[in-house]
């Protein structure tokens, strides 16, 4: 299978000699999901060949028909910002949903992006960050198409959807952000406000690194402490595949 990935950042430089930009960090989720979950996908082809577009930089798939999917990923930036090139995602987002030619998956950035190119809303939680190890609820939607009532998703944002758009169901939600994810379009499109390829190391530097800057020291230590928990990003993301190519 062929993957477009949508890069709409790049990782603090510090991060970079560690953990790689965001093509080497899908790529590794991916190859997790390969190596630890490849027992729960339902795909005719489970080899994924992922190709990196920097959408900053004007970068997109010529030909978005040849990809089976295409993945956005986070980004430092908030998707109501009029940025040119943040309103030609939404515009490629479009395109691809109406003319069918590909499926597309969001992440945080991504989720909200999305949702935004399709008429829903995207403001600042007002309740605050969400950071880190974060349990995820599922409503009854989810249940049928996840098959638990919860998952354990790492977190990093502040932005988060308000209005849904149609043709759009959340499936997930927490105490303080209602749309942690969306399944629309008969299942050609999935979206969750979370991390799935987000590690606890990669969190944990993240953290430490915004301390002082963004996040107060007990706030910071707050999620620190639960920085080692188990995650279910690869089981998410191996489950989100099967919905897309059910």
């Amino acid at each position: 299978m062929k993957f477009a990935l949508l890069k709409c950042d790049t990782p603090p430089p510090p991060l970079l000699p560690l953990h790689g930009d965001y093509t080497q960090i899908f790529n590794n989720l991916f190859e997790n999901v390969l190596t630890h979950q490849k027992h729960l996908l339902k795909l005719n082809d489970s080899n994924i060949q992922c190709t990196s577009f920097d959408v900053i930089n004007g970068e997109y798939p010529s030909n978005p028909e040849q990809f089976d999917l295409i993945v956005l990923t986070g980004s430092k930036f908030s998707s109501y910002q009029n940025e040119p090139w943040i309103l030609n995602l939404k515009k490629f987002c479009k395109l691809v949903i109406e003319k069918n030619l590909s499926k597309l998956l969001g992440v945080c950035f991504g989720h909200q992006v999305i949702a935004e190119a399709f008429g829903g809303k995207v403001e600042p939680n007002l309740a605050g960050w969400e950071v880190g190890w974060t349990d995820i609820k599922l409503n009854d939607f989810g249940i049928s198409n996840f098959g638990k009532e919860n998952m354990k998703i790492n977190s990093m944002h502040k932005d988060h959807v308000t209005v849904t758009p149609q043709n759009f169901e959340i499936f997930s939600y927490t105490d303080i952000c209602p749309n942690q994810g969306m399944i629309g379009y008969n299942n050609r499109v999935v979206t969750i406000q979370g991390h799935p390829e987000f590690t606890p190391e990669f969190v944990t530097a993240l953290v430490k690194l915004r301390t002082g800057i963004i996040f107060d020291e007990t706030f910071a230590n707050k999620v620190l402490e639960n920085s080692s928990k188990d995650l279910d990003g690869s089981w998410f993301t191996s489950n989100a595949l099967n919905i897309l190519f059910s």
